[in-house]
This record gives structure tokens, C-alpha cells and sequence, in this order.
């Protein structure tokens, strides 16, 4: 519970700003990751050519680039999180040219 003399609306401003900075926080991690991630799939791939793959080292490459996929699938989750707005209430037009030029996209 906030105290008396502290406005609500000022709690509300600074927890947004705070949301709003560990987005980009997380957005910045996840793109330092994908760029890392990028580079251990590609390697795993090129090195994936010139193993059998029935032999052990083949299995373990195909490991490496499903774990690898799943990593990619997370940054991209993290990446969604990171690129959310907290949406303002703003008035709609409601007029019919505004609605026939949005299907028209």
C-alpha cells in the first residue's frame, strides 16, 4: 500500500517505466544470444556435412541443432515479451473511409 502523500498516478508512471526498462533489457540479452546461437547452429550444420549420420558424432550434432531450435524458439518468445507496448486508451475513428481503407491492406 503506497503512503497517503505519494499520487497513485506517479506509482503507476514510475512501475511502467520500470516494465518498459527490463523489456528492453531482455531484448537486448536475447539479441546478444541469437547472434551467439547463430554461429553454434551454423558451425553444427557445416560440421554435420561431413559426418555419417548414423555414426555417434552424427547423433550428437542433431542434438545439438534440435537444442539448438528450441534455444531459437525461447529468443523469439523473449523477443515478443521484449517488444510488447503497454497500449494507451486513444480514441477509435469509427468513420467508414478509415474502415474501408483498412481492409483495403
Amino acid at each position: 500500500m503506497p503512503p497517503a502523500s505519494v499520487p497513485i498516478a506517479s506509482i503507476f508512471w514510475e512501475r511502467r517505466r520500470a516494465i518498459r526498462g527490463y523489456r528492453t533489457l531482455a531484448g537486448g540479452i536475447a539479441h546478444d544470444f541469437n547472434n551467439i546461437l547463430a554461429a553454434i547452429l551454423g558451425f553444427t550444420e557445416l560440421a554435420a556435412y561431413d559426418v555419417p549420420p548414423a555414426s555417434a558424432a552424427g547423433r550428437c550434432l542433431r542434438e545439438v541443432l534440435t537444442a539448438g531450435k528450441r534455444a531459437k524458439e525461447l529468443v523469439q518468445q523473449i523477443l515478443a515479451f521484449s517488444r510488447k507496448t503497454m497500449t494507451e486508451r486513444q480514441p477509435r475513428r469509427h468513420c467508414l473511409g478509415h474502415r474501408a481503407y483498412s481492409l483495403c491492406r
